[in-house]
């Protein structure tokens, strides 16, 4: 995206960002952080946790995270150094479409081992570790051969090839999969309701229908993931689909330019904050594990704070018997 963005129209100007996109995207950074390190820690903290689908979900925090520590202050300095921008433009590039394939492939990923765990559950059950750990090292090695291959394709002609395999690889496979995914997940739910609606067919089905309930709340979590995934990064491949084709049809004013790619930068880079908060309300175990992680550091922050008192009056009491001394 920023290979066609940072093209001519913006290339001609080192004309900083407003200030309240700058400061808008650096209020994104502690949430970031504070949210994908609680769900990193919850995973090692709680064994029950340590399930295929969480591990999955833990890698996307970690992606998250990356997101936060790297791209996001690269972008802000670019918002305000747009020199530096410009003389960093292929590393810049790395960066955005690593993070885009990272997340997009982790959810992709995700969803299909839902799906598989809920309508295919006997197979599902036959799928050893190296499947999973082989799906790990494909969503981090793929977006970056992905990224790394943008440095080869600057180019005018071979650019926009790129930029449409980026948007069919990237995003319109993968949403595609996403949604023909759910469609089967829904099915098979609403298959399970028919079930429930004649127990006397199904007299031994009790831990099933549990499993299936517990299958589709994670599953429920992951689709509300993945809109809020659709909504932070559709306007992302759409811009620079715009931008690779049809450079007239960006704003001819810098400012209105510079607004219009502060939101698509804004939304996408929100995807990072909000994935841990959907966690947080969307499942149980993940939640009460991030209430006991705050409850034992408040703990430990009272315990220290009563120490310190313990230890100031201990020291008082010294000196003023030392005085009456």
């Amino acid at each position: 995206m920023n290979g066609s963005l940072n093209s001519t129209k913006l290339n001609l100007t080192g004309t900083p960002y407003e200030p309240v996109w700058i400061w808008l995207t650096s209020l994104l950074l502690p949430f970031i952080y504070i949210g994908n390190v609680l769900v990193i820690v919850s995973y090692f903290s709680n064994r029950l946790l340590h399930t295929r689908t969480y591990t999955l979900l833990v890698s996307l925090a970690v992606s998250d995270l990356i997101v936060g520590l790297i791209a996001v202050p690269f972008w802000i300095e670019c918002m305000i150094h747009q020199t530096k921008c410009i003389q960093n433009l292929l590393l810049f590039k790395f960066l955005d479409l690593f993070s885009a394939f990272a997340s997009i492939l982790h959810l992709t990923t995700i969803t299909i081992e839902r799906y598989v765990a809920i309508c295919r559950p006997y197979f599902h059950a036959r799928l050893s570790s190296r499947f999973h750990v082989g799906a790990l090292i494909f969503v981090w090695t793929f977006p970056m051969t992905m990224a790394g291959l943008s440095w080869c394709f600057t180019d005018p002609p071979h650019r926009y090839t790129f930029n449409c395999t980026v948007f069919v690889l990237g995003f319109a496979l993968p949403v595609t999969t996403i949604i023909s995914m759910y469609v089967g997940i829904f099915r098979a739910a609403k298959s399970l309701l028919k079930r429930q609606q004649r127990p006397y067919l199904y007299p031994n089905e009790k831990d099933t229908r549990k499993r299936l309930r517990d299958d589709r709340k994670v599953a429920v979590t992951v689709a509300v993931i993945c809109g809020f995934f659709i909504v932070a990064w559709l306007p992302f491949f759409a811009l620079s689909i715009i931008a690779g084709f049809c450079e007239q049809c960006l704003p001819d004013k810098i400012m209105n330019l510079h607004r219009m790619v502060a939101v698509v930068k804004l939304l996408h880079y929100g995807n990072s904050m909000v994935n841990p908060v959907v966690y947080t309300f969307r499942d149980r175990e993940m939640r009460n594990t991030f209430v006991k992680i705050l409850r034992i550091k408040v703990c430990w922050r009272r315990l220290a704070s009563f120490r310190r008192k313990e230890k100031n009056t201990t020291y008082t009491t010294q000196m003023t018997e030392t005085r009456k001394n």
